[in-house]
């Protein structure tokens, strides 16, 4: 599947500008071995890299847990002989697990590896 990780011609901003709450960025599409639209975003510091970048910490005033992803089982897998990087992207659901009941959180961290609904 080819990488769109946001709509073609959507960005409504530039690196610059101040943004405020509630403020459209842009419309997200797919990327990756992806089904559905998703956003990924990550806050870091120094030289940006989707896969070497060191996350920031930021907290969000609320949003919801549905799911985790097993890091244990991604890494099992990640480590046997000739598994690449892409296999792992393209396996991705079989290490993700949804929770019947969300658990809001409120002006917390989210926790690595969680799949959050944000509101």
């Amino acid at each position: 599947m080819p990488a769109t990780p946001m709509v073609p011609g959507s960005i409504r901003v530039v690196i610059g500008d101040t943004v405020t709450e509630g403020q459209v960025l842009g419309l997200m599409g797919n990327s990756g071995n992806s089904d559905i639209p998703h956003l990924h975003f990550q806050v870091v510091m120094d030289t940006p890299s989707f896969l070497g970048a060191e996350g920031y910490p930021h907290v969000y005033r609320s949003f919801d847990v549905i799911g985790g992803v097993d890091q244990t089982l991604a890494e099992e897998r990640m480590s046997g002989p000739g598994y690449p990087v892409t296999r792992l992207w393209s396996e991705f659901g079989d290490f993700v697990t949804f929770s019947p009941h969300p658990v809001s959180q409120e002006n917390s961290l989210t926790e690595n590896w969680a799949i959050v609904r944000l509101p």
